[in-house]
């Protein structure tokens, strides 16, 4: 070995900043036998036995040992070092790098410091929707900053602040009274509501039902039963009630409602008679001796079985029925008959007797006697 050439290879490794060199007449690889690294004094392992300089395969995996070039070192991350620049001729210029990149990846070209998006275009940064145009924090709805109330959801825009439980001028119903939101979101309560407008809706006082004699009210009532002002009479009744409709009653015994389907049905349970003509009560009529007898037929009605009824009448005074009254009794043969009051079997007549075709129709007389003579008048 040569000691001059050592030194000087040695030298001249430094003064360019390789780890290594040939022990040859030049860097270029001729040698006089054996390459010896400089850094430790050892032969270089990685020199030819003719002395020629093979390319670093020691910088990173990929080189390409027919062209001389590593494509995976061509970027130098520290601006230029030799020994990862361009191993073509062992001419690499440390200062420029690779020529195929143009200059260092992590310096002149490297996106994360000229172009990075997190530095130059960071959206985080430029035009970070949380920064410069987050909706938190330019038109928050709750609670953030705004310009005008309507940025806010049910609050007031009070001092650039998103304020308040309501957005100013809404309105509500508190029971029956109407609330108004004021310019800093807060519910004020008005007047109640009060007859003849005593419902509050849509945080206006209302009348929901019908106004009545100036008053509000619902037509489901006694005093207002399907219309204003019909009103549920409990005549010989208790516990008046109205489905919106009709009046419904309790009926007093003895007492008939004969028209509880013909609303509004406001007079109560008005029939005091036996029984009903359809929708209406009975006629009341006299039997001329202080008695009343009950059917459908109007007053003035004169008939057999009218007369029949007056004398059955007067015959439950007197123990009897309808079986005492017969309608056989002539003055003459050519006469009219009569119904009087007598035996049953028709044995005799006892009188009071009751005219319902002659000329003293409707009259009636006691003794049974001809001719007859009417001294009472039943209808």
């Amino acid at each position: 070995m040569n000691p001059r050439r050592t030194f000087a290879c040695a030298a001249l490794a430094m003064s360019i900043g390789v780890v290594g060199c040939a022990t040859g007449s030049d860097v270029t690889g001729e040698s006089d036998g054996g390459g010896v690294d400089v850094t430790t004094g050892t032969p270089d392992a990685k020199t030819t036995a003719d002395g020629m300089r093979r390319a670093d395969t020691s910088i990173l995996p990929g080189h390409d040992g027919a062209s001389g070039h590593d494509a995976r070192s061509s970027v130098d991350s520290s601006g230029g070092d030799a020994a990862k620049s361009d191993a073509r001729g062992g001419e690499g210029d440390a200062a420029s790098g690779d020529a195929r990149s143009g200059g260092d990846g992590a310096s002149a070209g490297d996106a994360k410091a000229a172009g990075d998006a997190k530095t130059g275009g960071d959206a985080k940064v430029g035009g970070d929707a949380k920064t410069g145009s987050d909706a938190k924090s330019g038109g928050d709805a709750k609670g953030g900053g705004c310009s005008v109330s309507s940025e806010c959801v049910n609050q007031a825009c009070v001092s650039g602040v998103c304020t308040g439980v309501c957005t100013p001028g809404a309105t509500e119903c508190a029971g029956a009274t109407p609330q108004t939101c004021s310019a800093t979101g807060a519910w004020v309560s008005q007047t109640a509501c009060a007859q003849p407008t005593p419902d509050c809706a849509s945080g206006s006082c209302t009348c929901t039902g019908v106004v009545c004699n100036g008053s509000c009210t619902t037509l489901d009532t006694t005093a207002s039963c399907g219309a204003c002002g019909v009103t549920c009479t409990p005549t010989n009744a208790t516990s008046p009630t109205c489905n919106g409709s009709t009046c419904f009653y309790k009926c007093n015994a003895g007492a008939l409602d004969c028209n509880a389907n013909v609303a509004p049905d406001s007079d109560g349970c008005e029939c005091t008679t036996p029984s009903c003509c359809g929708t209406s009560c009975q006629t009341t009529h006299a039997d001329g001796w202080g008695q009343s007898f009950y059917d459908c037929n109007a007053l003035g009605t004169f008939t057999s079985a009218s007369a029949v009824a007056a004398c059955a009448a007067y015959a439950l005074t007197m123990g009897g029925s309808s079986a005492n009254c017969l309608d056989i009794w002539q003055c003459s043969f050519s006469g009219p008959t009569y119904v009087c009051y007598g035996d049953p079997s028709g044995a005799s007549c006892d009188g009071p007797c009751w005219d319902y075709t002659g000329g003293q129709a409707g009259g009636t007389e006691g003794a049974c006697s001809c001719p007859f003579s009417s001294t009472a008048m039943w209808n």
